[in-house]
């Protein structure tokens, strides 16, 4: 793009599916956004309520030259369906993948093009958020400042939601996989770390909020789930193996592996003991021979200190790992 243009295009691309309860809250928000020129653009994935009509009153309603609407349907159900479309329909200079059914704060775009044009428009950009709960916490995500792909594993880092990427970025990286139906920003977020390091961060105050629900997929146990998600982590594993051995390579291995025991003790959590067994022993094996000793003790305390409810073992992860 051209790097004296101070004023880019941004596209937003957002799956919608059945979610007329929480639609016009989420469009409102992103046409009170402060910046412009921006365009919307809304893939309808099958919607069985109102969903998709609400979203033609909004294009009726906000469709001119510095807010473009587009209203798109792809029939192919899951929201990688709907965001390659989106994908490909984008004419922005920069992109951003948003939710449905959560909220930005109206300074949001505004903030990310401000720091694209402070950092002379690097590749993608990744940024803070809260979460909001139906008790009316909020919680910061944690948030921490790196390009290393391991870390999107040890404690995912970019997500769906937290990132605004050059147009053209997934074109090198490749487009959502479209056969995941869990964790697929995880692989993503991955895929986009271990291909391209000019990323930047954000920091200071949330940029918007995640709403959790429990209409969201994410309710789901990891018992319930338990191999849509480890297929994703099996897709990563592919992509670590492709590459030469390497310090890098190896310390990938180990937080694939950790993300396992993670999935492990979850199930744990859920009450599932011999199925979290078998994927704590599955990450045990997959584990490489540098520092596999020390990598399997953390494991077995992992899972029980994480499937007794305990949090934050990330932070230490990333060090002994």
């Amino acid at each position: 793009m051209d790097n004296q243009n101070q004023f880019p295009l941004i596209s937003i691309v957002m799956p919608v599916l059945d979610r007329e309860d929480f639609l016009d809250v989420t469009l409102q928000c992103i046409v009170n956004q402060t910046y412009r020129p921006i365009e919307l653009i809304l893939v309808d994935n099958g919607s069985e309520d109102h969903s998709l009509s609400i979203c033609q009153d909004f294009q009726a309603a906000n469709d001119h030259d510095f807010f473009r609407t587009i209203i798109m349907q792809e029939k192919k159900r899951g929201a990688n369906y709907a965001r390659n479309a989106g994908l490909i329909k984008a004419s922005g200079d920069f992109l951003m993948f948003f939710d449905s059914d959560d909220q930005m704060y109206p300074d949001c775009v505004s903030r990310i093009v401000n720091q694209l044009v402070l950092n002379h428009f690097p590749k993608a950009i990744a940024y803070p958020f809260l979460i909001a709960y139906p008790d009316g916490k909020k919680v910061r995500r944690p948030h921490y400042l790196s390009g290393d792909p391991a870390d999107q594993l040890f404690d995912i880092i970019i997500h769906t939601h937290n990132v605004c990427l050059r147009r053209t970025l997934p074109e090198k990286t490749g487009p959502w996989s479209e056969n995941l139906q869990r964790w697929q920003d995880l692989e993503f977020g991955f895929r986009l770390l271990q291909r391209s390091s000019d990323i930047i961060w954000m920091t200071g105050k949330p940029l918007y909020q995640v709403n959790a629900h429990h209409a969201s997929i994410s309710g789901n146990t990891y018992s319930d789930d338990h191999q849509k998600l480890y297929d994703t982590l099996m897709v990563i594993r592919s992509s670590i193996e492709k590459q030469p051995d390497s310090l890098e390579k190896y310390r990938q291995q180990r937080a694939l592996c950790y993300k396992i025991v993670t999935l492990a003790s979850q199930i744990r959590k859920d009450g599932n003991k011999s199925l979290g067994r078998k994927y704590l022993n599955l990450a045990i094996l997959q584990l490489p021979h540098r520092f596999r000793k020390r990598a399997i003790l953390f494991f077995r305390f992992q899972y029980l200190y994480e499937g007794f409810h305990g949090r934050g073992l990330w932070r230490i992860a990333r060090i002994l790992l």
